[in-house]
């Protein structure tokens, strides 16, 4: 017999959390030579250990470009949602107040 899967109920409250820590991380900027995380995990999408030694080498540059176009995918798709959200959760839903904040959070 098989087992049905429980829909978990969308939490209000984590998507603006998870949104909060994702416009962390890109604003984030760095402190004198110190990386920011944005930078950090970057850098280490870029290394791999390399496996008959013991040192660390660089990604070929086509598996570099291509973590940061996922991450960049990543990035676009949450901000999408979360404009989409706050436009489906806004009862008295002004057009222009919209385009207004979703223009400010995108520069």
């Amino acid at each position: 017999m098989k087992r049905k899967c429980k829909k978990r109920p969308q939490s209000a409250s984590l998507a603006p959390i998870l949104f909060g820590m994702m416009i962390n991380i890109l604003t984030e900027n760095p402190k004198g030579l110190k990386s920011n995380a944005l930078q950090l995990f970057l850098i280490g999408r870029g290394l791999k250990s390399v496996s008959s030694r013991s040192h660390l080498g660089f990604c070929a540059a086509n598996e570099i470009s291509k973590n940061c176009n996922n991450l960049l995918r990543l990035m676009r798709h949450m901000v999408c949602g979360h404009i989409c959200r706050n436009a489906q959760m806004d009862h008295n839903f002004d057009h222009d107040k919209f385009m207004h904040s979703t223009c400010d959070l995108l520069k």
